[in-house]
């Protein structure tokens, strides 16, 4: 994976802008009759797992992203 930014709050205003138009874009191309909030969220989730690096797998165990790794490690490090 190549991650664009660390997290969520990293991603521009503009990019999200722009990925959400590509996702109404598309789904009016494929003549879609589902609810567009729906889709949108979905696959604007997706996107977030592409290019976040917090937000994706870790490796190592795949039910977990890197995110929750981090948080269970400093819990760890934090327990007496």
């Amino acid at each position: 994976m190549n991650p664009l930014v660390v997290g969520r709050d990293d991603v521009a205003r503009e990019t999200i802008e722009r990925e959400l138009e590509s996702i109404e874009r598309n789904r009016r191309t494929k003549g879609s009759r589902t609810h567009s909030g729906e889709i949108a969220q979905g696959k604007l989730e997706k996107f977030y797992q592409e290019v976040c690096l917090l937000e994706q797998i870790y490796i190592k165990d795949p039910a977990k992203t890197i995110k929750s790794f981090l948080e269970m490690s400093e819990r760890r490090s934090e327990a007496p």
